[in-house]
């Protein structure tokens, strides 16, 4: 049976813009652009048969999920292993500054080679960890009874499902929705 999944990050917030790594022990709303930008998710959602939202139970996953749900008025159910990934010692760093006086690390932690597919920071999950965790939930998610699934997540979430997946590289922008598709055991992008 075909499943279809619109898995989005949520929309920005202060942290965000200011350049600073949040994950799960910043729980933070969004800011004025980020609500926005789930408003214009929303307008992106309509017409792909949604029949349920899934979010992350960070306060930002939640209110991306709500704003986008006003144009498509579906249920939303929180799944804990939607939760943004825990970055360990890095988490409230600005980005910047720690990139440059940890350049090997960030280039480990941004490149997504197979190499470094294990990297983690100090106290954090590596990028398979989350990869893995997410997959775990998308398989779960499988034996739903939607066929049509919203997802709202993180940035980091994405970033690693789309490359563990799909071998894809890519930024993950928030609130724009990413199509994966899941057919006889396969994955694949959508349009």
């Amino acid at each position: 049976m075909r499943k279809y999944f619109y898995i989005f990050r949520h929309g920005e917030t202060d942290l965000n813009n200011q350049g600073i790594w949040q994950a799960r022990r910043l729980d933070i709303e969004l800011n004025s652009k980020g609500e926005a930008q789930a408003l214009e998710l929303g307008e992106k959602l309509v017409g792909k048969g949604i029949e349920v939202i899934f979010s992350s139970p960070m306060n930002r996953a939640i209110r991306t999920a709500e704003l986008a749900n006003a144009k498509i008025n579906v249920p939303i159910l929180i799944k804990e292993g939607l939760i943004e990934a825990d970055l360990g010692e890095v988490e409230g760093l600005d980005i910047k500054a720690y990139r440059e006086t940890n350049p090997k690390e960030c280039e480990m932690w941004f490149g997504m080679e197979p190499d470094n597919f294990d990297f983690a920071h100090k106290g954090a999950e590596s990028k398979r960890q989350i990869y893995e965790r997410f997959r775990a939930v998308l398989e779960d998610l499988l034996n739903e009874k939607y066929s049509v699934m919203g997802v709202s997540t993180h940035g980091a979430m994405i970033r690693m499902l789309l490359y563990g997946l799909l071998g894809r590289k890519e930024k993950v922008h928030n609130g724009v929705p990413y199509h994966i598709i899941h057919e006889d055991g396969e994955w694949m992008l959508g349009e």
